[in-house]
Parts: C-alpha cells; structure tokens; sequence
C-alpha cells in the first residue's frame, strides 16, 4: 500500500509532467506533449488530468477512439469532471455514435455550473433529437 506521502509525491510529479506537456503542446510538438502525458500516466495512474489532456490531444490528432479510451477513463476516475463529458460527448458525436453523445450529453448537463452552456446543452440536446 502506498501511504500519503509517496501519494502526494506522486500527485505532484503527476502535475510537473502535465505542466511540461502543456509547455512542449504549446511549442507546436503534439507527439512529444503526447509522451510526456503517457510518462506522467505511468507514474501516477490515478491522476485523471493527465488522462483528460491525453485524450485531448489525441482528439487533435484525429485518433479518435484512442481519445474516447482515454476520456472514458478520465471519467472513471473523476464522473462528474464536467469538461470530460463535454468533450466525450463531441468524441461520440464525431464518431457516429448518436445514443452515447446523447447520453453523454445528458450526464454533462447534469454537472454543469454555468447556466448559460447549460442552455446550449439544451438546445444541442433538442437538436440531434
């Protein structure tokens, strides 16, 4: 069993990694940004911001059912970590799969803070109906 020290030190090399991603990411190199975030994975398996921004760029670089993968396990490790179902939501949209972005979809408006997106979710919602 890891005690909570080894755990926040895990935390935050997690973060450190993910800090780096975002830099190398913002520098143009995506495949690079892409290792650092798999590395940071390997280290702290649990961190599911290091998934979430995985599957965003896999999402950039059309891979697209990697990127659901990575999501769908963004939101085992954080279920209502709204900016996850969003994106999952576009994912499945993107993909074909209409009943899973509804779904998704309607799991996002239930842990939206901002009152005007959720009214979009709405409209979105009604939309693809």
């Amino acid at each position: 069993l890891i005690g909570a020290a080894e755990k926040e030190d895990l935390s935050q090399q997690a973060e450190q990694v993910l800090q780096q991603s975002v830099a190398v990411y913002k520098s143009g190199d995506i495949d690079r940004a892409i290792e650092l975030l798999r590395s940071g994975i390997n280290i702290d398996p649990l961190a599911y911001k290091l998934h979430y921004n995985l599957g965003l760029l896999l999402g950039k670089k059309s891979m697209i059912y990697q990127a659901i993968r990575e999501l769908e396990g963004t939101l085992e490790l954080a279920p209502d970590y709204f900016p996850a179902l969003k994106n999952l939501a576009l994912l499945y949209q993107k993909a074909g799969f209409k009943f899973k972005a509804i779904e998704t979809w309607e799991r996002a408006l239930h842990h939206c803070d901002d009152e005007e997106a959720r009214e979009g979710i709405k409209r979105h919602l009604l939309e693809m109906l």
